[in-house]
């Protein structure tokens, strides 16, 4: 069970360090990183992010035809069975 003063204190920390703001910037600066035919992998760790990096990614996909890699890494069964929280 997730203790009740948990998401206060994310919602603190995200705004302290400004992350969703750093995010903003940090996706179109990588984008301009990337050489033709280059690829961007994004890991998000709540739905605000990932919220912005989604909206990121169909706006640059209006704007250019961008091919983007939607698959997600999954385990090999062998990795299953050993690690028992997969």
């Amino acid at each position: 069970m997730i203790h009740p003063a948990t998401r206060t204190f994310q919602a603190l920390r995200i705004a302290v360090n400004e992350e969703l703001r750093v995010i903003e910037e940090v996706l179109p600066a990588a984008a301009n990183a990337l050489k033709p035919g280059g690829r961007l992998a994004v890991i998000t760790f709540h739905s605000l992010e990932d919220r912005i990096a989604k909206q990121f990614f169909r706006l640059l996909d209006n704007e250019e035809d961008v091919n983007k890699n939607k698959s997600r890494v999954l385990k090999h069964e062998e990795e299953l069975d050993e690690d028992e929280s997969s």
